[in-house]
């Protein structure tokens, strides 16, 4: 019974890869977070054409500027790649026009030595020596697994860099997660299904606190309820797989910095029920909007019985509630747009009303 479930909803192809011991799963454990971009292809652009270096132990592009397309012959800045940075010096004070931004393009960073994992970019720190250029340079930049974005004028006006000033990007780095790794022993929770199961819950006005509500998805319960069935053949006293989730302050800067434990709940699944605990987490109104929080979960089987590696223990997603009220008189509401980091992958956007609580 346990087998013809199993194949029923996970599928031949993941009931071989369930059969792989578990010894398999501590030879693609890495450290991704010690990848680097030396050796590498970058690209980087403007919005003309992207040019292309390999990183190395120089200014990958020295004297930029007509390379990249700007106006004139006049050289505007250096552009250095590191292992995990990517700097842009200005040197000559010049005027630019309104949502100028540098885009930097297949950043795929090498892994470590003996490290079978596929690194992604999973984070980003900017700072300037600028003097009131953070809106528009560090709190706008943003990232997805392989592209870095940053603006370097605002939205609205031109504005003047001067000699000396420049923008540095220190980039984080992860394993993407679940499948992405070659870990196919991992039970099928991945920060994709995180991002799946929690839906706004607004509290009134757009711009009121408002929750993330996990909501059940039958698939996915088959698919849990199938593993377990299957594990419980491998190891009778395997019996359930709990999900357990935290609710973490992320902060107000570009990316979240988690912080503070603001809610918890769990999802616990056994051959045949899913049980939610308490039926209905986080608490209404425990979010703020224009607030990083991150949404991380922590998967174990009872009893604290091993099957599975490290790697398939820990996932999150970053979520943050983007508001701008607009001051013209009489306009058009702004749409409110739910920004969602998962671990190891693209940055996606949802758009929300007040209807949905």
């Amino acid at each position: 019974m346990f087998h013809a479930k199993i194949a029923a909803a996970l599928g031949a192809a993941v009931l071989l890869a369930v059969l792989m011991p578990a010894t398999d799963v501590a030879a693609q454990s890495c450290n991704c977070a010690q990848s680097t971009l030396t050796g590498t292809s970058v690209g980087s652009s403007i919005g003309g054409p992207t040019v292309t270096r390999v990183v190395g132990s120089g200014v990958e592009l020295p004297n930029a500027g007509p390379t990249l397309g700007a106006a004139g012959s006049a050289p505007r800045w250096n552009i250095d790649f590191g292992a995990n940075t990517i700097r842009i010096d200005f040197i000559n004070s010049a005027t630019y026009g309104m949502t100028s931004q540098f885009v930097f393009s297949g950043l795929n960073p090498a892994a470590p030595a003996g490290c079978s994992g596929t690194p992604q970019i999973a984070g980003i720190t900017v700072t300037t020596n600028k003097p009131g250029a953070t809106p528009y340079v560090v709190t706008a930049a943003t990232f997805t697994a392989h592209t870095v974005t940053l603006p370097y004028a605002p939205t609205n006006t031109n504005v003047d860099w001067a000699a000396g000033q420049y923008i540095l990007a220190t980039l984080r780095y992860d394993c993407a997660p679940g499948p992405a790794t070659g870990n196919a022993c991992c039970p099928p929770w991945d920060s994709t299904a995180l991002s799946n199961a929690m839906v706004y819950q607004g509290t009134g006005g757009i711009a009121q606190p408002y929750t993330l509500k996990y909501t059940q998805s039958a698939a996915l319960n088959a698919q849990m309820e199938a593993y377990v069935a299957y594990l419980h053949t491998l190891n009778a006293a395997i019996t359930s797989i709990t999900v357990g989730f935290q609710l973490v302050d992320g902060g107000t800067g570009t990316t979240s910095v988690p912080g503070s434990v603001l809610g918890t709940g769990s999802v616990t699944w056994t051959s045949t029920t899913t049980t939610v605990t308490p039926p209905n987490f986080f608490a209404a109104g425990a979010m703020q909007v224009n607030h990083w929080y991150r949404v991380r979960t922590v998967t174990a089987l009872n009893n604290a019985i091993t099957f599975f590696g490290p790697d398939c223990v820990n996932r999150y997603i970053d979520v943050r509630l983007q508001f701008v009220q607009s001051l013209k008189p009489g306009a058009a509401p702004t749409p409110a747009m739910l920004q969602i980091r998962p671990q190891g992958a693209a940055a996606v956007e949802r758009s929300v009303s007040a209807a949905r609580k």
